[in-house]
C-alpha cells in the first residue's frame, strides 16, 4: 500500500514567502520540502483526519438515523477547519510530504465511505515519525541558521497526518488514540535562497550522525508549542551536547595541532605531558573557549563571557538559586548554538 506523510509548520521568523520558492528534497528515505503562502491544499487529509477521530468520539459511526457517515463527515470537517482556520494567520508556511510503499496493516476495525476508508490501531505511526525525524530536525535547523540572527527561530506545528491508499485508490485514515509565556517576535523578509541554503546546510547535518540529538534537542526548543521552561532546557542541553561532541570528535586533535606548531620540536614532549593530563580535566566553558579560538578567534572572548553567562544562568535554575519564573534566555542559547553550529559545517571537510 503507498503511504503518506504530509506536515504543516508556521515559520514565526518569515514575513513574506520568497519569489518562486524551490522544493527541496532530503533525506533517505526521501522528503520534500516546500514554502508557502497558502497552506490550505494540504489539509484536505489533515482536516479529514482530524474529523474522522472527533466523529469516532462523538459516536457518529454507531449508525445511520441522522444520515450517512459521509454526509455527517462534512460537518465535523467544517468544523475542523474552522477551529484551525480561528488561530491560523498570514505567513510563510513550511510543507513537508513523503510518499513510501507501507506492508498492508491488519487493522482491529475498519470500515468504508464512500470516498474513503477509516480503520482503528494497526499501523505504528511513531515509526514513521521516527523515520522521518532526523530529516526534519535537520531541514528545520538549516532554516534557523539561514534566518537574519535577530529574526523569531521559533516554529508552530499547525498539523500533520499518515494515511494509506487502498488498493481501488481510496485514502484510508488509520486512527489510534492514547489517554494519557509570551515572547517578542522579529520577523523578517527572507533570503531568496531560504530554501536552497537550509536544505545544503540540512544535508550535512543528516551526513553527520554524531549531531543528530543535539539538532532534535535545538528543533524541540524552537518549536512554539514547547513550554517555555522546556524550550530552554532543551535548548541548554542542545548546546552543552554540541560542545561535549564536536570537541571530542574534532577539536582537541585541532587543538593540539595548534598547541605542537607553536613550540619547537624539542618541546613536543611537554604537550604530549599536557595533552595526556589535561585528557580528561577539561571542563564544559574550557572546551567551549577552544572550539571558539577555533572557529571564530575575533569574537572568541566575547563568546566566551556569553557562554559563561548562560551556563551561570543555567546552573541557576538547576540549583534552585534563581527564579524559574524568570524570563529564560532561550533565544541567546539558540543564537549562539547556531552560530558556532554554522562554523562548524562550513568547515567540516
Amino acid at each position: 500500500m503507498r503511504l503518506d506523510y504530509i506536515k504543516v509548520w508556521k515559520l514565526l521568523g518569515v514575513s513574506k514567502l520568497p519569489a518562486e520558492p524551490p522544493i527541496s528534497r532530503l533525506g533517505d528515505p526521501p522528503m520534500d520540502f516546500l514554502l508557502t503562502a497558502d497552506p490550505e491544499p494540504y489539509f484536505v487529509h489533515i482536516d479529514k483526519s482530524r474529523a474522522l477521530a472527533n466523529g469516532l468520539l462523538k459516536g457518529l459511526f454507531k449508525g445511520e438515523e441522522d444520515g450517512s457517515l459521509d454526509e455527517r463527515l462534512v460537518s465535523e470537517i467544517g468544523a475542523a477547519k474552522a477551529r484551525r482556520a480561528k488561530n491560523q494567520r498570514p505567513g510563510c508556511y513550511l510543507i513537508a510530504l513523503a510518499v513510501t510503499d507501507a506492508p498492508e496493516p491488519k487493522f482491529e476495525a475498519r470500515r468504508d465511505g464512500a470516498d474513503f476508508e477509516v480503520a482503528i490501531d494497526g499501523l505504528d505511526k511513531e515509526a514513521v515519525h521516527k523515520t522521518y525525524r532526523p530529516t526534519i530536525d535537520a531541514l528545520l535547523t538549516g532554516l534557523a541558521l539561514r534566518l537574519p540572527s535577530n529574526a523569531d527561530l521559533r516554529c508552530e506545528e499547525i498539523g500533520s497526518v499518515i494515511f494509506l491508499t487502498t488498493n481501488d485508490a481510496k485514502p484510508l485514515y488509520a486512527l489510534s488514540f492514547k489517554i494519557g509565556s509570551a515572547m517578542l517576535s522579529v520577523a523578517s523578509l527572507p533570503p531568496a535562497d531560504l530554501l536552497d541554503v537550509a536544505g545544503s546546510l540540512a544535508a550535512k547535518i543528516l551526513d553527520d550522525t554524531k549531531l543528530r540529538r543535539p539538532i532534535a534537542l535545538l528543533t524541540s526548543s524552537i518549536n512554539n508549542t514547547s513550554d517555555p521552561l522546556q524550550a530552554y532546557l532543551d535548548g541548554w542541553n542542545a548546546l552543552e551536547i554540541f560542545v561535549q561532541s564536536v570537541f571530542k570528535s574534532t577539536y582537541d586533535a585541532r587543538w593540539r595541532e595548534i598547541m605542537e606548531a607553536g613550540v619547537p620540536s624539542a618541546a613536543k614532549p611537554v604537550v604530549d605531558r599536557l595533552v595526556e593530563v589535561m585528557s580528561d580535566k577539561y571542563r564544559l566553558a574550557d572546551k567551549f573557549l577552544i572550539i571558539a579560538t577555533i572557529l571564530h578567534p575575533e569574537n572568541a572572548a566575547d563568546d566566551d563571557t556569553e557562554f559563561r553567562r548562560l551556563k551561570k544562568s543555567r546552573d541557576g535554575v538547576f540549583h534552585g538559586t534563581d527564579d524559574p519564573a524568570d524570563v529564560f534566555p532561550t533565544g541567546a542559547i539558540q543564537r549562539l548554538l547556531l552560530k558556532y553550529l554554522h562554523t562548524h559545517l562550513q568547515a567540516a571537510k
